[in-house]
């Protein structure tokens, strides 16, 4: 059954849209809130942004939310012979945002020894609704190439935090990333640096 228009009339064609909003309607365009109509931008999220460096993020035209993992650096493993230490792992951060710190070194002592405590979210000054996700792995060095602790007495793994953030297009922040914690002697093996990865 065809619909009816007015007075009863079988419409045809395409809808109208006439008195909709400004511009030209079709397939690729969407109708904004101030009644213009406008192409359909990029997907939310599809650009990518990884800091294996310390630098600087600038927040691109139009981009006003930021998706950011933020990871410490691993701390550095000790060995099981006479006294070693490792060294603990660099926070990394995104500006004042959020940072996550590094791992704990390992250690061993006359004996005894003791796997470094992950490291932790230590900073979250700004939270979108979507608020934040905050991980703290375990101390391990399988996975990924970063914030993994050494071996083979475990340093702790760097903290890792994933949250939403609003920005400001044109805003720069600061990004840091956490070093690697050294190796303790006797063929202990050092961390993995941290990384910051910016989706937007």
């Amino acid at each position: 059954m065809r619909p009816l228009g007015l007075l009863g009339a079988p419409l045809s064609g395409a809808p109208r849209f006439a008195g909709l909003g400004t511009g030209s309607p079709s397939a690729s365009t969407y109708l904004r809130g101030d009644g213009a109509w406008a192409a359909l931008s990029v997907v939310p999220f599809s650009n990518v942004q990884s800091f294996t460096a310390s630098g600087s993020f600038t927040v691109p035209a139009g981009v006003t939310m930021v998706a950011v993992q933020v990871t410490g650096g691993g701390g550095g493993g000790a060995f099981p012979n006479g006294s070693s230490f490792g060294g603990s792992g660099g926070s990394s951060s995104f500006g004042s945002l959020i940072g996550a710190s590094g791992g704990t070194a390992g250690w061993y002592d006359n004996g005894s020894s003791g796997a470094g405590p992950c490291g932790h979210v230590t900073q979250i000054a700004e939270m979108s609704p979507a608020g934040a996700i905050a991980v703290n792995g375990a101390a391990t060095r399988a996975g990924s190439n970063y914030g993994n602790g050494g071996g083979p007495i475990a340093g702790g793994c760097g903290g890792q935090t994933m949250a939403i953030l609003p920005v400001t297009p044109g805003q720069v922040i600061p990004v840091t990333i956490g070093a690697a914690g050294g190796a303790g002697p006797w063929g202990a093996t050092s961390g993995q640096q941290g990384i910051v990865i910016v989706r937007y």
